[in-house]
């Protein structure tokens, strides 16, 4: 298994996801080599997307925080936080004990097919304790 932390980020003035100990962006970076937030003007999306995969919520609020392509925002714009501007995202799945993310990719509201479709495709299935997720949700 994976572990999911939520740690202050490089610059300090914002947070972010740290899987194993590693930034988001670097762990990816041994798939991908494009960076994620280096030089631009990206925030991290951080209840939603928890909420949504540990909680159950209801028919509505999962439509919303979900992207039409079904993927939930990681990363969006600092300055806007409109989903249409494009944000990092990822499809979420819950097991009975564990939280899969998967599928990677740059994605938005007003695109029917994400922009890069598949150039993270090499990423493994990122697979985190459920009860670990959960605490991590609770103290967002």
């Amino acid at each position: 298994m994976n572990r999911l932390e939520l740690r202050p980020s490089a610059n300090g003035t914002t947070t972010d996801w740290f899987v194993d100990g590693r930034a988001l962006e670097r762990w990816l970076s041994r798939w991908h080599h494009v960076a994620l937030t280096q030089g631009q003007n990206w925030s991290i999306e951080t209840r939603p997307a928890l909420h949504q995969s540990t909680a159950g919520a209801d028919s509505d609020r999962t439509e919303r925080l979900t992207l039409p392509s079904g993927r939930t925002p990681l990363y969006v714009c600092r300055e806007c936080h409109d989903l249409g501007c494009g944000c990092f995202a990822v499809r979420i799945a819950r097991q009975r004990d564990s939280v899969q993310w998967f599928d990677f990719a740059w994605d938005s509201t007003l695109e029917p097919v994400p922009r890069h479709e598949g150039a993270f495709r090499d990423v493994p299935i990122l697979t985190f304790d459920a009860v670990a997720y959960s605490q991590i949700a609770l103290h967002i």
